[in-house]
């Protein structure tokens, strides 16, 4: 989910540093499903246990992460982490969900 609210976020804010972010981890780019930067993916496992996320925790748990490569790698994340703030709302949410729910057809994931 964190791909998909942010990459929401990106049409909106059209920032440099989420555009390389979402390049490293969008699962859309290669045909396996799996990010061009793996160790983003399990840094967001161990951080964040998917297995808990929820539509009401979604949101703090992005922005917990977005803090962290921005301490760790020098991102700048504040015009994405305004919108999040702002603008993610329900339906974005759910959208994404949408998409995770696709996507995960598409690749036949199991957890």
């Amino acid at each position: 989910m964190l791909y998909f609210i942010l990459d929401q976020g990106y049409s909106k804010c059209k920032d440099d540093d989420l555009g390389a972010f979402l390049g490293m981890i969008s699962p859309e780019l290669w045909d396996d499903g799996w990010p061009i930067d793996k160790a983003v993916f399990n840094d967001w496992i161990e951080m964040c246990q998917p297995q808990s996320i929820t539509e009401k925790n979604i949101i703090k748990k992005i922005l917990i992460f977005l803090d962290y490569y921005e301490k760790g790698f020098g991102f700048d994340f504040s015009v994405i982490k305004k919108w999040v703030l702002k603008d993610a709302d329900t339906q974005v949410i759910k959208k994404a969900i949408k998409n995770v729910d696709v996507f995960y057809e598409k690749y036949k994931y199991e957890d």
